[in-house]
């Protein structure tokens, strides 16, 4: 924030400054992320910022850096793509710009190596920069390469231990996403929280994973000081929505999901908004959400794109379209998501089973086939914390009904319970 208003400063003093005004869309970008600033308030000053610095100077590489980060949050991808890489052209030695561009297709299965090489290029550039090392270790943790992500988390936090963005990402990543260790999660976040206090996105993933372990009396704790901290945030009804969605309190649930769909017009909480409205059983509005963020999913031929780039909704997509005249078309998604993350997302991510293709197995009605995936994405605790969503789920009745599920479900809270007593302890010591 304070960098914003020096930056204000600047073009206050030389408003023919370029850079200037390409700081000006940084800091926004930057503040939305980690700050307090809206979505639509980034997207408008990052917007005007770009077009000052372009029209002042034609040939900035910066400010089209700065335009590939407004098209990305925009959604609009190719745009994004052929920003960054004039960005580069322009500038080559600018840093950012492999890093920004690097994020852009972070989440794009077969281009996962690329953006790793996009990262290491841009840490040659700036050795020093923490989130870039950061972003590498999101690189292999999205590779599955969770040895390799924690080493480098570790490597990084021991040479920047105050630095609480990579806290919450160790925590949120690594830890609680993708290996299920919710008390380890949990205790990254209150680090964060010690030496950076008051920043959303810590409290929004502790809350997360208070959830996923089945204390909600913490997370309400924890939503107690979000509301405290922005009242009006775009992720207050989101996280009403998903807790309410783990206690099987689906009407209240959709109440949320509505909310959000007709208050926050920015891509995220539009998918939060999706999300709750389809696991609420509201399928006809999720069914209107979807087609406008997402319309590819009426189009086969769009498919793998939509896959390859990282996305986990396949699956309740498939189960809204069957529910709301398109049988045909979401069953054939169904089945089409179901054998991409079995067979073809394998030969990009050590760890693909961590994708939810026991659920569209699921929505097929093919029960066993969905065990086996439910058991192996388990054994890896990648499931763990949805578990008692899965518990909860009028969808997936036929699923627990089964009796290889009872096994499963002891086994599943058996470690939860072990993770909530482990914490108790961890906040014990910590607190001494």
């Amino acid at each position: 924030q304070r960098q914003m208003c020096i930056r204000d400063r600047a073009v206050e003093l030389d408003p023919g400054f370029a850079l200037a005004w390409v700081g000006i869309a940084e800091s926004a970008a930057l503040l939305e992320q980690h700050g307090t600033l809206n979505p639509d308030s980034r997207n408008q000053i990052m917007q005007a910022a770009v077009e000052h610095a372009l029209q002042i100077d034609p040939n900035l590489g910066e400010a089209y850096v700065s335009q590939g980060s407004l098209f990305d949050a925009l959604g609009k991808r190719e745009q994004a793509e052929t920003a960054y890489k004039r960005g580069i052209e322009l500038s080559p030695g600018y840093a950012t710009a492999y890093h920004w561009y690097s994020i852009l297709i972070s989440n794009t299965n077969d281009r996962l190596a690329e953006s790793r090489e996009l990262l290491n290029k841009a840490a040659q550039l700036d050795p020093l920069s923490a989130i870039i090392k950061q972003n590498i270790a999101m690189a292999y943790s999205r590779m599955g390469r969770y040895d390799e992500a924690e080493a480098v988390f570790k490597q990084l936090l021991a040479a920047n231990p105050e630095f609480s963005s990579g806290m919450v990402t160790m925590g949120w990543l690594l830890y609680g996403r993708n290996k299920g260790k919710l008390d380890e999660a949990i205790m990254m976040t209150q680090g964060a929280h010690r030496v950076d206090p008051g920043k959303m996105g810590a409290l929004i993933v502790e809350h997360s994973f208070w959830i996923g372990l089945g204390d909600f009396q913490r997370a309400q704790i924890v939503y107690q000081q979000m509301e405290a901290l922005d009242a009006g945030h775009r992720w207050l009804p989101a996280a009403k929505g998903y807790s309410n969605i783990l206690q099987g309190r689906y009407a209240a649930a959709k109440e949320e999901g509505l909310f959000l769909w007709h208050n926050f017009n920015s891509l995220g909480p539009q998918r939060h908004a999706f999300r709750i409205l389809a696991r609420s059983g509201a399928y006809e509005q999720a069914r209107k959400i979807l087609l406008k963020i997402e319309p590819r999913y009426l189009n086969p031929q769009q498919w793998t794109d939509i896959l390859n780039e990282g996305t986990r909704d396949a699956c309740i997509a498939g189960l809204t379209l069957s529910r709301t005249g398109d049988e045909q078309l979401g069953h054939e998604l169904l089945t089409f998501s179901a054998n991409y993350w079995q067979q073809t997302a394998p030969i990009f991510i050590q760890h693909a089973d961590r994708y939810p293709s026991f659920e569209c197995f699921a929505y097929l009605g093919d029960v066993e086939k969905s065990l086996d995936a439910l058991e192996v994405s388990l054994e890896h605790q990648h499931i763990l914390r949805s578990w008692l969503g899965i518990a909860a789920s009028p969808e997936l009745r036929m699923i627990r009904e089964h009796p290889r599920y009872a096994a499963m479900d002891e086994k599943a809270r058996a470690e939860l319970n072990r993770q909530r007593e482990h914490l108790a302890q961890l906040e014990a010591e910590a607190a001494l």
